[in-house]
């Protein structure tokens, strides 16, 4: 584009022309104007402004003046800001919080030399604690309340000691045998759907759905009841099962709970 174009289409945009009119009046392309508007930096009816202005300073080493478009340069130069840092006892400099190195903050609220002894400052300086493997006995760091040596250790205990619960599929395989036709409702066929140990009769209804999906029985809800726990040794046989309601049942593994 030639420099008489680019002076018709500064007037015809100031006087308020679009592209598209003034791409139709000049035979060019829209692309074309569009491009000249934005490298010759117009708007309607004045020029544009600079994006940063400059701003006059002086360099706290040498004393020179210098023009710098950012409000937080210090220095007229790259040597002057190396030679401010080898020289420890400038005007302004105060030592870093993590390093102990002089440093001329840029704000007033600085007091580290680098994003990298920020960083390592918040690091928690970490005590140990001095803690021994509830299954092993081996000396741990209970950081974070660790109180097992590993995740094997950690497995075993469950194992042995049997205080976190288990699911149904987990406890059958304690038992020493398992006859998969155990079936609740041929239990409750079975006892006449009376409850063994308090000789009262279950409720196969007593429960209630929850919005979110989940069943919550109640007190005289039948379960199936192990007279001898799979956890001692028992089997999951007929000869072994015995039909309980929910209360009756539950009262029966805290005290087997607490018995161990």
């Amino acid at each position: 584009m030639t420099e008489s174009q680019k002076r018709q289409v500064r007037e015809y945009y100031e006087k308020g022309y679009g592209y598209k009119r003034i791409a139709k009046v000049l035979n060019l392309s829209r692309d074309q104007i569009r491009w000249t508007i934005k490298s010759e930096r117009l708007t309607r009816g004045m020029d544009i402004e600079p994006l940063k202005t400059e701003i006059q300073k002086t360099c706290i080493i040498c004393g020179e003046s210098f023009c710098s478009t950012s409000n937080n340069t210090k220095y007229c130069s790259k040597e002057c800001k190396a030679l401010a840092r080898s020289k420890p006892n400038q005007p302004g400099m105060i030592p870093c919080k993590k390093c102990g190195s002089m440093f001329i903050p840029k704000e007033k609220i600085q007091v580290f030399c680098s994003a990298r002894c920020r960083i390592e400052n918040k690091k928690v300086q970490h005590n140990p604690i001095e803690r021994f493997c509830k299954y092993c006995g081996e000396k741990i760091d209970g950081k974070y309340g660790r109180i097992f040596c590993s995740t094997k250790c950690g497995k075993a205990y469950r194992r042995s000691d049997r205080r976190y619960r288990l699911y149904p599929t987990d406890r059958f395989k304690e038992a020493v045998a398992i006859d998969k036709t155990v079936k609740l409702y041929t239990l409750i066929k079975r006892d006449n759907n009376e409850c063994q140990i308090c000789k009262c009769k279950c409720d196969l209804y007593d429960y209630i759905v929850t919005p979110s999906g989940a069943m919550i029985v109640g007190k005289k809800y039948p379960t199936i009841d192990h007279i001898i726990p799979c956890v001692l040794g028992g089997s999951h046989t007929w000869d072994n099962v015995q039909l309980a309601c929910f209360e009756c049942n539950s009262k029966k593994r805290e005290y087997y709970d607490g018995k161990r």
